[in-house]
């Protein structure tokens, strides 16, 4: 326990540091990033994943238990590997079909829900992200469902 608030502490300051070096570079923008574009994202989010760690040493072991994701590494694996598929079948397949896969993988592998609770949840929540992002006038690849 003390090892991860030393080290979370150490990368906390070490992101800290590389913030204040990267700003001292050219940003740039989101569509054509400068020097400083890629380490100031690295160090924020080092920032932010650090003082994760850190709070996280300073809770009790029943509120980390309950804060758990899945079923540990497991879950952590799934969720890497179902992530990677979703990137090589989501131009193929779509948007819909892909993202309603994936949810249901997630939902009955990880978070170990029924078939229909996973259902009831994924269905809904990809028919509303679909409409938002067409709302927001996003392109979302067809796939074999053409929309």
């Amino acid at each position: 326990m003390d090892g991860d608030r030393l080290s979370s502490a150490l990368l906390f300051a070490v992101g800290l540091y590389i913030a204040y070096e990267a700003l001292k570079l050219p940003f740039g923008t989101v569509r054509q990033p400068d020097a400083g574009f890629f380490p100031l994202c690295i160090a924020v989010s080092l920032v932010f994943l650090s003082s994760f760690i850190f709070l996280g040493t300073c809770l009790s072991e029943h509120v980390r238990e309950v804060l758990r994701f899945g079923e540990g590494m497991a879950g952590v694996l799934i969720t890497v590997l179902a992530l990677t598929l979703y990137i090589f079948v989501l131009n193929a397949l779509g948007y819909l079909i892909s993202t309603l896969a994936i949810m249901i993988l997630l939902l009955k592998g990880v978070e170990r829900l029924g078939w229909r609770r996973s259902l009831w949840v994924a269905v809904p929540t990809v028919t509303v992200s679909y409409f938002v992002f067409r709302w927001l006038s996003v392109p979302l690849p067809p796939g074999i469902i053409p929309l």
